[in-house]
């Protein structure tokens, strides 16, 4: 059945996460993980712009990083602070999540370096967690797909109509027409592989090594609103 399903294109969204929790596969040191990286540091950063210089002070190849930023009140934790003068993408991730044990990371697909905090997986009110039986687009703008992920999946935006209150339908929203188009048919998935499998697409067919594919998502926490607090996508 599952040989079928790769026939037709068909990606089984649980399919996307390649490694075992906390990182790469005993041993390995290949693929993004071995990418050289040079001069790198950080002063009192977020996570989210460490990893910005961190795609930035690669050598050679492209990386393609996404994350999920711990939930925070105000804004994100600015308490990350490393200098490495040469080494690799897997040395510097272990060495920044060292210092802030909240986060791991998984390789997805054998392409994207994912980052998240280790309890989000498991957190049933996580957006990212939300179950989609079925999901496709064709020759879309990838940046709108990761920006506005609730434009495009029907069950994100009901889940969020929902928990808000507000009825709120889906909408579409004008992309730079210079960016990567994908197309893409998913099941049995959830938004977080639905976002990850877009990253890896884009990555492919990207001719500029500097047009960022990856994504990051953040959820400002605030308990006086109906949802809890903001949910947010920019790219990485």
């Amino acid at each position: 059945m599952r040989g079928m399903m790769r026939a037709l294109g068909v990606v089984v969204g649980t399919a996307l996460w390649a490694s075992a929790p906390g990182g790469d596969r005993p041993g390995e040191n290949t693929g993004p993980l071995g990418l050289r990286v040079s001069e790198y540091e950080v002063r009192a950063v977020s996570m989210a712009d460490a990893l910005r210089q961190l795609r930035a002070r690669v050598q050679t190849g492209k990386l393609v990083l996404t994350l999920e930023v711990a939930p925070f009140e105000q804004e994100p934790d600015k308490n990350l602070t490393l200098a490495v003068g040469h080494g690799t993408v897997r040395e510097v991730l272990q060495r920044l999540i060292a210092l802030d044990p909240r986060y791991t990371y998984r390789i997805v697909g054998s392409e994207i370096v994912h980052v998240f905090p280790a309890a989000a997986s498991k957190d049933p009110r996580d957006l990212l967690n939300i179950k989609v039986k079925s999901f496709s687009i064709s020759q879309t703008n990838f940046d709108l797909l990761l920006k506005y992920p609730h434009h495009y999946i029907p069950e994100l935006a009901a889940e969020l109509a929902r928990r808000s209150k507000t009825g709120e339908s889906v909408g579409h929203t004008m992309g730079n027409v210079d960016v990567p188009r994908v197309s893409i048919h998913l099941e049995h998935t959830s938004v977080r592989d639905i976002l990850n499998e877009v990253a890896r697409r884009a990555a492919a067919v990207s001719k500029s090594q500097q047009i960022p594919t990856g994504w990051v998502y953040t959820f400002r926490v605030d308990k006086s609103i109906p949802l809890g607090g903001h949910p947010f996508w920019e790219l990485l």
